[in-house]
């Protein structure tokens, strides 16, 4: 997808959105980095044997693949096509803040242990792994 066409989807999905929507943008479908890295040489004016494309693995947190919804939400439409609507459960907002702030006293100080724990508690549908260990 181009630049402009994210921005114009952006733009409707501002447009088209409601207080506690939660909107997803279709942006098409997946690329591989692998590809794109080779295009981008290609396109550059230079062979790929020429430039070494170097693999760095997955960082702590990183993803291969992202889901959009969670299994519990429903998925509705919306008057664009390509953006697609669903509602999550609107939290009090002063508990929220208390949690927020609490979340940044920890930073400093807890592990990281600690810290996953309190987003849990946040978004309950958080989870993290690193190196296939659920922490």
């Amino acid at each position: 997808m181009l630049i402009p066409e994210a921005v114009a989807l952006v733009l409707q999905a501002f447009a088209i959105g409601t207080h506690g929507d939660i909107l997803v943008l279709d942006m098409g479908q997946p690329v591989r980095i692998l590809n794109l890295a080779r295009n981008l040489v290609r396109l550059s004016g230079q062979c790929e044997d020429d430039v070494e494309i170097q693999f760095t693995g997955l960082r702590e947190g990183e993803k291969l693949h992202e889901e959009l919804f969670y299994r519990h939400e429903q998925i509705g439409s919306t008057p664009c096509d390509k953006i697609k609507r669903t509602r999550g459960t609107l939290k009090d907002w002063s508990r929220l803040c208390r949690q927020l702030n609490e979340l940044a006293e920890m930073i400093t100080t807890d592990s990281a242990l600690a810290i996953r724990a309190k987003l849990r508690e946040i978004v309950p549908e958080y989870g993290f792994s690193a190196r296939g260990l659920d922490a």
